[in-house]
């Protein structure tokens, strides 16, 4: 009978621990999911900030490229304007109306 008493003790001793620690381990991931949440919407913050200024740089590109063609076009329209108005200018000789005018209508 000696031996039941501090088997016992130590058994409910064990047990007391293994509650404490149970409790303390619950209230740890509490606050560990707390933080994970917390991290979660920093990281979701960060990664919205990341694709705006991806979204920006792209569309600044875009416009770059498209403004570039643009003036490539209007350069390369003059060029042919210019092109046709010396090409006129060359070979007419003075005995024919201009050439806007020098159609044949049928």
């Amino acid at each position: 009978m000696t031996w039941k008493q501090p088997v016992l003790q130590s058994v409910l001793f064990l047990l007391l621990a293994l509650a404490l620690y149970r409790v303390e381990c619950a209230a740890v991931r509490g606050d560990s999911a707390g933080e994970r949440a917390v991290s979660h919407q920093a990281e979701q913050r960060q990664r919205m900030t990341e694709e705006k200024r991806r979204r920006e740089y792209f569309e600044e590109q875009s416009n770059k490229i498209e403004n570039y063609m643009e003036e490539e076009r209007d350069e390369q329209n003059e060029r042919s304007r210019n092109w046709a108005e010396q090409w006129r200018e060359f070979n007419y000789d003075g005995l024919f109306p201009s050439y806007l005018n020098n159609r044949l209508y049928i």
